[in-house]
């Protein structure tokens, strides 16, 4: 694995080691699971405009063991790479709202707020492709409100660094093992 390297203390980690991750967390948690989660990878493929072909959607599915068909309405949480930063975001089709966790990391965007510019991160293209990964029909063209919650962000922790993917990774784990509501 070429993102090895970025384990080391004070590196920032990179998107294929979050993936891994992640990735290895939801293989044992995924049949417990209140929600799916979609790896990064997939992410980038959901974030353009056409979005993933028949053949990308089947490998997906296969990457992260979904269902080939038919599957629960959940919400989804994914890791997304925008802007040289790493933030969770969570799609809930049913009740047709997005949270936004720690896209930005400054002090003077600390709270939350009912809006987030969702087309500067291809949000708005990752709504709309996300029912074709799962097969869903007849879900919103998008959500009714966007919940963005942002923190200013330290990579010095306890004097130790600390790389902001791996709050990341621990935000996307803690949001995934929630039951529902």
């Amino acid at each position: 694995m070429e993102g090895l390297p970025t384990l080391t203390p004070g590196s920032y980690m990179s998107g294929e080691c979050i993936d891994f991750y992640l990735k290895t967390l939801w293989m044992k948690e995924k049949n417990r699971s209140q929600m799916w989660f979609v790896s990064l990878e997939a992410i980038r493929c959901l974030s353009t405009p056409l979005g993933p072909e028949d053949g990308e959607v089947q490998h997906i599915r296969k990457q992260l063991c979904l269902p080939t068909e038919d599957a629960a309405v959940r919400p989804v949480v994914f890791v997304v790479w925008n802007a040289d930063h790493y933030f969770v975001a969570v799609m809930d089709y049913e009740a047709n709202i997005m949270y936004v966790f720690g896209r930005k990391i400054t002090k003077d965007a600390e709270g939350v707020t009912e809006a987030d510019k969702w087309d500067d991160w291809n949000g708005h293209m990752i709504w709309k492709h996300i029912p074709k990964l799962f097969g869903w029909e007849g879900c919103a063209p998008e959500p009714t409100i966007v919940y963005s919650v942002n923190w200013p962000q330290v990579l010095i922790v306890n004097w130790l660094m600390f790389p902001l993917a791996d709050i990341t990774c621990r935000m996307a784990r803690t949001v995934a093992q929630q039951p529902a509501l």
